[in-house]
């Protein structure tokens, strides 16, 4: 209360008529209004530049991934915080608990850096594109952005800390893709969304089906081309029973084999497999 009264009694001496009357009196408080205006900016303007973040140690990875991606001339904040001067302002006072876990000594990842909004995106990137850069893929954004719902970093995961499973930071992977394009939640053909990738023709013959491995192992890149953006992609097919083995296959299989050879069956059986019911290898 003491200390109450003290801090009272200064304001009264220091803020009176008699003192305000005197031109030195404002020019101190223009002064000193004036070094708390460069004081807060100068802290506002230091805690938005990337280079602050990377003081902790544990951001030290994530700023030199950014360093080196296509988002190096944008800052942190531009993208992790929502743009306008109230959200600043809000996200200020959660940065101070970052601060106190790095001096206690008991620092982790900001809980509070957030992926970025697709609002932060569109600062920069329009979302009327219909067609990707480099004029090969169909993607029209707003149809995933605002009628899917979907954000930018649901596809675009690997732009700035982190380089994608392919080698690359812009394009994301067909994996990705797959999530909803599978047939069900949206189309799954080629030509959906792929401008230069009609199918093969050598596809569409009767005996692709049992000429194809000939192709791959002859000229594996050929395949990877389209499938190589999964590992092991030959088992996506190769694990399935084949829609051949029906339940009349037991007996009907000879008649394949006479036919065809029993090639195709070695791809997944070995001799030993026939031994089981014939006894020996046909």
């Amino acid at each position: 209360m003491a200390r109450f009264e003290r801090l009272r009694s200064w304001w009264k001496r220091t803020f009176n008529k008699e003192n305000a009357r005197k031109p030195m009196f404002w020019v101190i408080c223009a002064g000193i209004l004036g070094a708390v205006i460069i004081v807060v900016g100068s802290v506002l303007w230091v805690t938005e530049q990337p280079f602050f973040c990377n003081s902790c140690h544990i951001m030290n990875a994530p700023y030199k991934a950014w360093s080196k991606s296509t988002h190096a001339n944008v800052r942190c904040t531009q993208c992790h915080v929502k743009p306008g001067f109230i959200a600043m302002i809000e996200h200020k006072p959660q940065g101070l608990k970052e601060l106190w876990a790095v001096i206690t000594k008991n620092p982790s990842k900001p809980s509070e850096v957030h992926p970025p909004d697709n609002v932060n995106c569109e600062l920069c990137h329009k979302s009327k594109r219909k067609v990707s850069s480099s004029g090969d893929l169909i993607i029209p954004h707003e149809q995933h952005t605002k009628l899917r719902g979907l954000k930018c970093v649901d596809c675009h995961r690997w732009l700035v800390h982190k380089q994608g499973t392919a080698g690359s930071r812009n394009r994301p992977p067909m994996i990705v893709c797959y999530k909803c394009h599978d047939g069900k939640k949206a189309p799954n053909r080629c030509t959906t969304c792929h401008t230069e990738k009609n199918v093969p023709e050598n596809h569409k013959s009767a005996d692709w089906g049992s000429t194809h491995s000939a192709v791959q192992k002859q000229d594996p890149a050929y395949c990877e081309k389209c499938h190589g953006w999964v590992k092991d992609y030959c088992t996506e097919c190769h694990q399935r029973r084949p829609s051949s083995h029906d339940p009349k296959w037991r007996s009907n299989h000879r008649n394949v084999i006479a036919e065809r050879g029993k090639a195709g069956c070695m791809f997944c059986h070995k001799d030993e497999f026939c031994v089981r019911c014939h006894g020996l290898i046909p």
